[in-house]
């Protein structure tokens, strides 16, 4: 299952899709850093993803927990984990590609 998060407290302007999935077959907890007025926390778990809005200089720092213990495993920069929207366009096969489906 998917969560989504946005966040209220930053500037439309500034704001980027991030998109992050626990590939692990641990708990974790993910903390975003360098957001001025914002504490940002959530508990992951294995396979589970995640899309939540950041500033690009935003930090996502990520925990994994084992046996009581949080350790830091990973911190990445939010304009790295971005979510890009690109435009396709299906272009029609033509007569010929058709044909050659069809024998």
């Amino acid at each position: 299952m998917a969560q989504t998060q946005f966040n209220q407290n930053l500037e439309n302007a500034d704001r980027i899709l991030c998109f992050y999935i626990n590939e692990t077959s641990q708990i974790q907890i993910v903390r975003l850093r360098n957001i001025p007025n914002l504490k940002y926390e959530r508990v992951i778990f294995p396979g589970e993803r995640l899309f939540f809005e950041a500033v690009p200089n935003a930090v996502l720092e990520i925990y994994s927990c084992k046996d009581g213990q949080k350790n830091l495993s990973i911190v990445q920069l939010c304009d790295r984990i971005q979510v890009n929207e690109e435009s396709t366009i299906l272009n029609p096969p033509n007569q010929a590609s058709l044909d050659y489906i069809c024998l």
